[in-house]
């Protein structure tokens, strides 16, 4: 998921600050709200019979309430929204990133920063096309038993772990914070704490300029009040999208994911398909067809030719012989074609 990619860019810097602790803590508040989110979509899928598509769906929210405000607290947790288990790892993160006093902390803080603008607005676009626009699904209630009555929350085994990562998502942060990036007073558990650089990083970064905490907390929720407020349904916004040529691109390379899923498939995955059927394909011919299928071929040809002259001196054991290898040329012809058809 590209949501992970960007957290795990997060715990990259943080290692890469050698603040090894932050990372990990990072990665504790990370499992708990991403793995909320995965539970969350699973129950929007199967409640809709296995459609994937944001687009086609809508008006989830009264369907399924109780998954709506878990998915909330998730997506809010991921966005850094203040007091949230992932505000307390992100904004430490960003906070060493500023505390270096050089251009490539100061580089890595605002990249951060953008970084967490981007995950508040795709966060907030998950949950108004999923909720909170007017339905656009066709599927509910075509798959058994589910229902709009309810749909996928009637299963306890579902609402319990929704109901644990939810708290978790919440009060996480607060409670590990102290035990993994503390002081290491005698009243922590900071197993990091012999191999952190700056121990004292927790304490310094409460005291960095307020312009750069209000900063985090904006991009948290920006894209939220975008969302939120229906400004993405705005027609001026789509209009100056349409009109500016240089904004249309921007949109484009976005919307298409930076065209990876382009390259992957018809670049990449293109050039190991065609060679590895190109050489699947001399291997056949060279070494299958024309080395071994076309003698035994002429062998049991000339073994045929040989037994129909000679009849009367071909013993018992030459017909099994005959049959037995015809039998096995047939089979070894039909698993070689049967696949390369199939794939055709």
């Amino acid at each position: 998921a590209f949501s992970t990619c960007s957290q795990l860019g997060y715990m990259v810097v943080a290692c890469g600050l050698s603040e090894f602790s932050i990372a990990f803590f990072h990665l504790i508040t990370h499992a708990f709200f991403k793995s909320l989110l995965f539970l969350c979509a699973g129950v929007v899928i199967h409640t809709l019979g296995g459609e994937q598509d944001i687009r086609k769906m809508g008006g989830l929210r009264d369907i399924l309430p109780f998954t709506f405000t878990a998915m909330l607290i998730a997506s809010w947790a991921l966005s850094g929204v203040p007091f949230l288990s992932g505000y307390y790892s992100k904004d430490l993160i960003i906070s060493v990133a500023f505390l270096q006093g050089t251009w490539a902390g100061w580089f890595s803080g605002f990249t951060l920063i953008v970084s967490a603008l981007f995950t508040s607005l795709y966060s907030a676009k998950l949950l108004y096309y999923i909720f909170l626009t007017s339905s656009k699904t066709t599927r509910l209630g075509q798959t058994g038993y589910l229902s709009e009555n309810g749909a996928g929350e009637n299963f306890v085994f579902v609402l319990i772990p929704l109901s644990v990562l939810s708290f978790f998502s919440i009060f996480g942060g607060f409670w590990f914070k102290d035990m993994i990036v503390g002081l290491s007073l005698d009243t922590t558990l900071n197993m990091f704490s012999e191999y952190s650089t700056k121990p004292y990083t927790l304490a310094r970064a409460e005291f960095l300029p307020m312009w750069i905490k209000l900063l985090m907390f904006v991009v948290s929720l920006y894209g939220y009040v975008f969302y939120f407020l229906g400004l993405a349904q705005v027609s001026w916004v789509k209009s100056f999208i349409e009109k500016n040529r240089t904004v249309k691109l921007i949109h484009a390379f976005f919307y298409h994911r930076w065209y990876f899923d382009l390259m992957i498939s018809s670049i990449f995955s293109g050039i190991y398909v065609f060679l590895f059927f190109r050489a699947l394909e001399l291997f056949i011919q060279k070494v299958l067809l024309d080395r071994y299928t076309l003698t035994w071929t002429v062998e049991n040809v000339s073994l045929f030719s040989k037994f129909k002259i000679e009849s009367s001196r071909v013993s018992p054991r030459g017909y099994l012989e005959l049959t037995f290898r015809s039998i096995v040329m047939v089979f070894f012809m039909v698993a070689i074609i049967s696949p390369i058809i199939y794939l055709a």
